[in-house]
């Protein structure tokens, strides 16, 4: 038997579905893979042993695959320049050039490990050369990709298998797909349009999973927000949070209803879905200040059309934002907001994996702050809004997003006559895919605790 495991680094794949360019191909099918092989045998200078290997791997019979379900990026149609010109043309000018349509899908599996294997085992010789050759495989699909790809000497329960009656077709290696290929780049020389020369091989899904829906938080991903200006660091996140549901209370009708207040007529706290008012913070990439543009209100998935609107109308007649002292002027955010920082998509994946913007504020004080007794006041926090127990969380001072502040330099929540709690950032791992926006913790509604989809790289 022969196992090559892909991993891919960034957890997530680029590759069209030759069928159609605006889907995704998930699992990436075993031609993908050998076409990867190829290039590297090629790019990194010929090795004579390396074909050998090659040229055994194309005759196997089509491996079975191991894949874990995988969610779907939506992806918008983009134009780009096309290539560089062949003849001396006026569009030798970028500005000049025209511009073809084109799609990247992608797909973010639960497990970054996707194993393919053959029945055969091959020789000595012949592993070996494969083993070199995979360890110099740097992406596959888009080369944006990024993977590592070795070879295991056993691998998971496969769930996608070779069978005549199967309904899936995944292009597979046949005898001459490599000296097909080097006649194809010699014609195409990776810039002319080009179809992959390749086989095709009936596959069942064991599983009969191929893309899993997201489990759905406590919040709905739609939100009304607004745009401030001036800009306020993430450590005022607090003051920016209250100021803004003050101006809902204000504006509200009265008395106030609990999914807005928080709380019963009586004063006690409220048991039912609740508002939550998170800050939109530019994160996440080498400029990043960690400066927050916005403001939203999450909605709890429980409310219907007549306390959607209602909400709309109170937010859109908020005219300022008074804190302590200093004026914030807003703006309505529309459906398309010019920011990704501002654009509900940012914040709500689906992903398996998610970081804290805000640190996460514990319901109590764990005697080892990061350990074993903390990361189970995290789980709990996850099962308070409806997600399940995450199945690895990482507890520390520092958010792993450019421009976040550490936990320590965010001002503890006051309660009255009672101590502050303790705050973290955290890093948490699903065995699915978790649809947000997804705050978590007991200052989820102060803006504390808020997390984003996180794709390390």
């Amino acid at each position: 038997m022969l196992v090559l495991e892909l991993e891919f680094l960034s957890g997530r794949f680029y590759g069209s579905d030759p069928t159609d360019r605006s889907r995704v191909e998930w699992p990436p099918h075993p031609s993908r893979l050998f076409s990867a092989l190829v290039a590297t045998h090629h790019g990194g200078g010929v090795v004579p042993a390396e074909r050998l290997a090659l040229e055994w791997l194309e005759t196997q019979e089509a491996p079975k695959i191991a894949a874990s379900a995988a969610t779907v990026r939506t992806t918008p149609r983009v134009y780009v320049p096309t290539n560089d010109p062949t003849q001396n043309r006026e569009d030798v000018i970028p500005e000049a050039r025209t511009k073809k349509d084109r799609f990247f899908p992608s797909a973010t599996p639960i497990n970054p490990c996707v194993h393919y294997i053959w029945a055969l085992e091959p020789k000595s010789e012949i592993r070996s050369s494969l083993e070199s050759l995979a360890r110099k495989v740097v992406c596959v699909g888009h080369s944006s990709s990024l993977v590592r790809l070795s070879i295991k000497g056993d691998s998971p329960e496969p769930n996608w298998i070779p069978d005549p009656k199967g309904t899936h077709q995944f292009r597979t290696p046949v005898h001459g797909q490599l000296v097909a290929l080097e006649e194809a780049f010699a014609q195409h020389r990776g810039i002319r349009p080009r179809a992959l020369p390749t086989g095709f091989t009936s596959y069942r899904n064991a599983s009969n999973q191929s893309v899993s829906q997201p489990w759905c938080g406590a919040w709905d991903d739609q939100w009304f927000g607004l745009r401030i200006s001036p800009r306020a660091n993430l450590r005022s996140t607090l003051a920016l949070t209250e100021a803004f549901r003050g101006a809902l209370m204000a504006l509200g009708p009265q008395p106030l209803p609990e999914w807005i207040s928080g709380h019963e007529q009586e004063g006690a706290p409220t048991r039912q879905p609740h508002i939550s008012i998170i800050p939109l913070a530019d994160v996440g990439h080498r400029h990043s200040r960690g400066l927050i543009m916005g403001l939203a209100a999450l909605l709890p998935r429980n409310l219907g059309f007549s306390e959607r609107g209602l909400l709309s109308q109170i937010v859109a007649s908020i005219p300022k934002l008074a804190v302590a002292g200093s004026e914030f002027q807003v703006e309505l955010l529309g459906e398309n907001p010019d920011r990704w920082t501002l654009d509900v998509r940012t914040w709500s994946g689906p992903s398996v994996e998610w970081a804290s913007v805000t640190p996460v504020v514990f319901d109590r004080y764990p005697k080892d702050p990061s350990g074993d007794e903390a990361k189970e006041v995290i789980c709990k926090s996850c099962r308070d809004v409806g997600l399940p127990d995450p199945v690895a969380v990482a507890v520390q001072g520092q958010s792993p997003w450019i421009g976040s502040p550490s936990a320590g330099l965010f001002p503890a929540r006051q309660r009255l006559g009672k101590p502050s709690r303790w705050h973290s950032h955290v890093i948490l791992r699903f065995d699915q895919p978790i649809s947000g926006p997804l705050v978590i913790g007991a200052g989820r509604h102060q803006g504390y605790g808020l997390m984003k989809p996180w794709r390390p790289s």
